[in-house]
């Protein structure tokens, strides 16, 4: 089990055929974890700024490691100094929305219709 650094072309199509997006190469950085068999997780981090930071992500199942958890905190908070990280998810989404939460996230903002399923965005 292990971090998966500086391998862009293959973590962000995998965190956007999950998510229903497109990866577009050098549109970001990311984070996986690749637990010995495949990956089960990804970040893509995206329109750094100086202070905010958006991040897109995806879990295969419900597990996810404190290491990979310390490695996200790590680079937007101390290595980018972000003072904010920015969250999206589908409102239908409910693991994404409680993992959120739960890692102390506030709803800032609703977009209306904005999900693939017709359903909310939420920031």
């Amino acid at each position: 089990m292990s971090l998966i650094l500086g391998m862009e072309d293959v973590i962000g199509p995998w965190v956007h055929a999950r998510t229903g997006g497109q990866w577009i190469p050098g549109s970001g950085r990311t984070i996986g974890w690749w637990n010995g068999e495949r990956i089960t997780a990804g970040y893509i981090f995206s329109q750094y700024n100086g202070r905010n930071l958006f991040i897109d992500y995806a879990v295969d199942g419900h597990y996810l490691p404190q290491s990979l958890l310390y490695a996200v905190g790590a680079y937007v908070f101390e290595q980018l100094c972000c003072t904010r990280l920015t969250l999206v998810a589908e409102d239908s989404n409910l693991a994404s929305v409680k993992i959120s939460y739960k890692l102390g996230a506030t709803l800032e903002a609703t977009l209306k219709g904005a999900a693939r399923d017709g359903g909310n965005i939420l920031i």
